[in-house]
């Protein structure tokens, strides 16, 4: 891994036409005394690409710092900084690849990122040619996903989800859909971002794109003051550091936007640290945001862990209602699952509905939420728009959710209670 020194003294250098500039030794925000970036997935650019792309990695880093930080005096430097750096490409010999950087006080760690166990990648001090065809794979998909970021070719896709019983209305999740070039406004845009997620996951990229799309997200809110919509963030970006300054400053500002705004913490790798992770989600909650865990019983966290994270809202994966189909052991243990998450005091929403058949399954294993292809699927415009769906009042919603957390019911018993507080605030009774 490279280190790369960055401070907070202000040396005046003499540029083009006299202007000032920040230096590599340079970073304008007082609030923090001195900086350090760190490049991670060096060693693997260097035995990937080739020595010279490493040293074309460090370089980019440094000339980075030295002339393009004239005139950022905000406090949002330190994340100016990683956003720059993660979706900028560095160009080598007719390659294009991402930096996996940290940024922290330097002789400090953590605030730096978890450094990405390799599932796929394997371990890069002993490289072969398939070691590195994947990770060329890997990063040729990032390449092509901050590219689309870019060119503003990635859509937010809207999908509901629906009460199991009645007509109410939850929020609608945002899925990410990237819009082939020449082909904007396709309304049902296909799913071909999840292998780049799984990708930008391994290479440890993925929290520069969470970051991207949480602040879209907000940006929905911001113009739809009657909606409710969840986020997916990745388990690998809940780290509570610079990424996130930005966003929280933001949602601390606007409350009436936090209260509607659901993170849902998707499974589809490891905690790095479960301690980290409940600490910045707290910081989420307590600025009145609620907190959905997805993927629910094929996902990495144990139930330990989720007991830790508290979630508002636990999804329950799309493989129990695919499961409860075949037999009446699945339809038990579709039964068993959706108990165990109402046990953990969570609104429950059972994933994967996309027949009147898997509605009624999952109705009669006790679920009162749903979401899936027979409810709606993701579309890019707003679909709430058509159809009418909307909260009365977001503080009503928020208000809904609270009371029912609040209550001192059985664990199980909240979980009925919240679902049905929101079910009357949703269909505005």
């Amino acid at each position: 891994m490279g280190m790369v020194a960055v401070k907070t003294e202000r040396a005046r250098a003499s540029g083009p036409m006299g202007s000032n500039l920040l230096t590599a030794g340079d970073v304008a925000n007082a609030a923090i005394p001195e900086l350090s970036v760190q490049i991670h997935n060096l060693d693997e650019i260097g035995r990937v690409y080739g020595s010279g792309a490493a040293l074309a990695a460090s370089d980019h880093v440094r000339e980075f710092l030295k002339y393009r930080l004239r005139d950022r005096e905000s406090l949002g430097l330190a994340e100016y900084v990683l956003r720059q750096l993660s979706e900028s490409p560095v160009a080598y010999d007719g390659q294009r690849f991402h930096l996996f950087v940290s940024l922290a006080p330097t002789g400090e760690t953590k605030n730096c990122a978890y450094k990405v166990m390799p599932t796929v990648h394997g371990n890069p001090a002993f490289p072969d040619d398939a070691w590195c065809r994947r990770y060329r794979a890997d990063m040729a998909l990032a390449v092509n996903l901050f590219e689309a970021m870019a060119e503003d070719r990635l859509s937010l896709a809207w999908q509901p989800v629906c009460g199991a019983s009645n007509d109410a209305m939850l929020y609608h999740e945002c899925l990410l859909r990237a819009e082939p070039s020449g082909l904007p406004g396709v309304e049902h845009l296909a799913d071909t971002t999840g292998p780049t997620i799984e990708a930008l996951e391994r290479l440890g990229l993925i929290r520069a794109l969470d970051r991207y799309v949480v602040a879209k997200t907000i940006d929905e809110l911001r113009i739809e003051p009657f909606m409710a919509l969840g986020v997916n963030v990745s388990a690998l970006s809940l780290a509570d550091d610079y990424w996130w300054a930005d966003i929280l400053a933001v949602l601390k500002q606007s409350p009436r936007i936090a209260r509607r705004l659901f993170i849902e913490v998707t499974e589809t790798a490891q905690l790095a640290s479960v301690a980290d992770a409940a600490n910045l989600l707290a910081r989420f909650r307590a600025l009145g945001c609620r907190i959905a865990l997805d993927d629910f019983g094929v996902g990495h966290a144990a139930v330990r862990s989720i007991l830790t994270l508290a979630p508002d809202v636990v999804k329950v994966d799309k493989f129990f209602v695919r499961n409860a189909r075949t037999s009446p052991h699945g339809q038990r243990t579709l039964a068993h699952m959706i108990g165990l998450a109402e046990s953990l005091g969570a609104i429950v929403i059972v994933e994967g509905i996309e027949t009147e058949s898997d509605s009624q399954l999952a109705l009669n294993a006790g679920a009162q939420w749903l979401q899936g292809y027979h409810y709606g699927r993701p579309m890019v415009s707003r679909p709430w728009r058509l159809t009418g769906d909307r909260l009365r009042d977001d503080a009503d919603f928020g208000s809904a959710l609270d009371e029912a957390g609040s209550c001192g019911e059985s664990a199980t018993q909240a979980g009925h209670i919240r679902a049905s507080a929101l079910c009357g605030t949703m269909a505005g009774e």
